[in-house]
């Protein structure tokens, strides 16, 4: 009549999706967030911060159009940069704002 709780969560889990898209989603940031350092340097890092990841694009958030803009030329570098920290083809595109 009962089922485990240990035997339901793992098919719920992979039923929805959801969970390993919102993990896949913060391992992109986190990483992202550690190539906009090692890609820009500390100065443009302190102000243009990896904010999401959905369907291949990565969000960047920039606090002045000057910095967006640097992201924005730099982009190719940038997608090379978090794809080789990740060891796959994640990021296809970013949009910085």
């Amino acid at each position: 009549m009962f089922e485990k709780l240990g035997r339901l969560l793992p098919s719920s889990i992979k039923k929805s999706g959801e969970m390993s898209r919102g993990v896949e989603a913060a391992q992109v940031v986190e990483a992202a967030q550690a190539a906009i350092r090692l890609t820009f340097g500390a100065e443009v890092a302190s102000h243009a911060k990896a904010a999401s990841f959905k369907a291949g694009t990565l969000r960047v958030s920039c606090d002045r159009s000057v910095y967006a803009e640097t992201v924005r030329l730099r982009e190719d570098d940038l997608v090379a940069a978090v794809n080789k920290r990740l060891g796959r083809n994640a990021v296809s595109r970013i949009r910085s704002t």
